[in-house]
């Protein structure tokens, strides 16, 4: 590897442990940081600097691959920028604020998440039999076909609005360390059976189903006061994650014709994590090399495509293709992988690569300042707000995942779904976000020991 190249990659790694370190600080408050910072350093800058040249995709040039380099390094600068400038302009808290613990361990809190958690268990199974039936497929049919036949070209909007609701089916995994004791053993036995189920059903779709052991992971993160084995316990809990998410990409391609034994046997041989490196996950810093390879020499800039794309996301391409652009995950499929774009299989640009492809190159990259930006607010209101905390605590794993792929519009809409259905179900329940804090929730000692880190001396 060029020297220049590798020295760029390893100091992005630099630049996002950094930023993995100081969150370390405060990891209750600011472990959607660390998520989002781990990720980037680890596909920008780890996995690039730690692959051999005979490895990589040899279609690109060095220069593509110099400045693939260059536009990560500055992304995570900007985005750091972006992250922390908001950061500054707010009050300094540690972990959830005292406020929104207050409201977690009310009586109307407590009502709230219990209602949640069974509602949101059954509406997230519902959500999925709608997306199966309404594209005209049995429940058992699914199970059977192989993968990608269940795609075709007609457009199911029914299906695909239901789609954007199964994602309820991760609060309740998130939203039961938060409940009572005899809550936690449900609420892990729901997400690890429904991330089988809609992987199995999927015939090996991981998102969903990674959606839903995140949710796990950063409910108990966000849950238990910070020592040092729970660090250790979240690492390695992270780690695992990584881990069956480049097994599974294995494993579906033969899941067709094996039994649930044999996928585990493919899950635990070592043999499956030969060549991880240059295999999805780990290897999407090639697409953002692809971006900077292809345009505008095969393909000419999107001019904000996905941007303006965004604001008509409730108009059906359909019926309005001269108002909405297609799908810039599509285009970008079309241009590197004409084969998966074939299989109506999206390929989006990266973070990155996406400000590269909608805003003329370099000038693109800026975009990941107001990405650091808007983070940071999200951050914010799940230690402030019961509504966003519920709501987009259980999914950032899952949004963040999808972020760090380069897919602004699937986190607007999966962001708006959730936080639009939990707001309505708080409602439907008689319980006002907007009112959260009153008199008739009161700051008790116990509220502020859960605060504060210390073990609650009764309660959950």
């Amino acid at each position: 590897m060029n020297a220049a190249i590798l020295m760029i990659h390893c100091m992005t790694a630099l630049v996002c442990g950094a930023e993995c370190v100081s969150a370390l600080g405060d990891l209750r408050g600011r472990f959607p940081k660390l998520l989002m910072f781990a990720t980037l350093g680890l596909i920008h800058g780890v996995v690039p600097a730690l692959t051999p040249p005979e490895l990589r995709w040899a279609a690109f040039s060095e220069n593509s691959r110099l400045h693939a380099a260059g536009l990560a390094f500055v992304g995570v600068l900007l985005f750091s920028a972006g992250w922390r400038l908001f950061e500054a302009y707010r009050p300094k808290i540690h972990g959830l604020s005292e406020n929104l613990v207050t409201v977690i361990e009310s009586a109307e809190g407590q009502a709230l998440l219990r209602r949640l958690f069974w509602t949101c268990a059954v509406l997230g199974l519902a959500a999925w039999v709608i997306s199966v039936v309404s594209m005209g497929s049995s429940l058992t049919e699914i199970f059977q076909r192989a993968r990608f036949l269940y795609r075709r070209t007609e457009e199911y909007y029914l299906a695909a609005i239901a789609q954007h609701f199964v994602t309820l089916a991760i609060i309740p995994g998130f939203v039961c360390f938060f409940l009572p004791r005899g809550y936690r053993p449900l609420g892990v036995a729901y997400a690890v059976a429904m991330s089988l189920m809609l992987f199995l059903a999927s015939q090996g779709s991981r998102a969903n189903s990674m959606g839903l052991l995140g949710g796990l992971m950063m409910g108990y993160t966000l849950r238990r006061r910070v020592a040092a084995h729970r660090v250790v316990a979240v690492g390695m809990a992270g780690a695992l994650l990584l881990l069956l998410s480049v097994s599974l990409y294995e494993t579906r391609k033969t899941m067709a014709r094996q039994s649930v034994g044999d996928m585990i046997t493919t899950i635990t041989s070592p043999r499956t994590y030969h060549g991880a490196l240059v295999r999805d996950p780990l290897n999407y810093h090639e697409f953002l090399v692809a971006a900077v390879e292809y345009f505008p020499d095969r393909h000419a800039f999107l001019n904000g495509a996905t941007y303006r794309r965004l604001l008509v996301f409730f108009l059906p391409r359909r019926y309005f293709h001269a108002i909405k652009p297609a799908d810039p995950n599509m285009t970008f499929a079309e241009v590197v992988d004409p084969h998966s774009a074939a299989a109506l299989t999206t390929i989006p640009p990266t973070m990155m690569g996406d400000g590269y492809i909608n805003f003329w190159g370099w000038p693109g990259v800026l975009i990941m300042a107001a990405n650091g930006a808007v983070f940071g607010y999200v951050q914010w209101k799940m230690r402030t707000s019961i509504l966003w905390f519920v709501a987009l605590g259980a999914m950032f794993v899952r949004l963040g995942v999808v972020a760090v792929r380069g897919q602004p519009y699937e986190i607007f809409l999966m962001g708006i779904a959730t936080l639009g259905a939990v707001w309505l179900l708080g409602r439907l329940y008689g319980f006002s976000f907007r009112d959260a804090v009153r008199p008739g929730i009161p700051a008790s000692p116990r509220n502020f020991m859960y605060a504060s880190g210390r073990r609650p001396v009764t309660g959950y």
